[in-house]
């Protein structure tokens, strides 16, 4: 079950990721790019609630962004997993475990968001 977790998340990872470059092709494919000035990313795909917003609303470029932040959430879940069947079999020890491996996910995860 947990080894489908990952597989799971890589393949939605990659389809979504697919399917934006697709959307971004049809709706920048023809526009000339310059390369003598660098614009970064624009503010609405920086933030995830945004990125998941223009997702959903068919942006391209938001389309692979989300298919990075199901990349991050991936391994979250396959742990959040783990905790469930370690509580259910009532392993503590287990459970204690993979609750510091989910903190420290976290902890990493918020110190990266900020």
């Amino acid at each position: 079950m947990l080894s489908r977790v990952l597989s799971l998340g890589v393949y939605a990872a990659a389809g979504m990721a697919v399917l934006g470059g697709v959307v971004y092709l049809v709706q920048h494919g023809g526009e000339t790019v310059s390369y003598t000035r660098f614009d970064g990313e624009p503010g609405g795909l920086t933030n995830p609630a945004a990125i998941v917003s223009g997702a959903l609303g068919g942006d391209g470029r938001a389309m692979v962004q989300a298919s990075v932040l199901i990349l991050i959430a991936t391994p979250i879940i396959r742990v959040l997993a783990s905790l469930v069947l370690f509580m259910v079999t009532r392993d503590r020890l287990y459970v204690a475990v993979t609750l510091l491996v989910l903190v420290l996910l976290c902890l990493g995860l918020w110190g990266a968001i900020e």
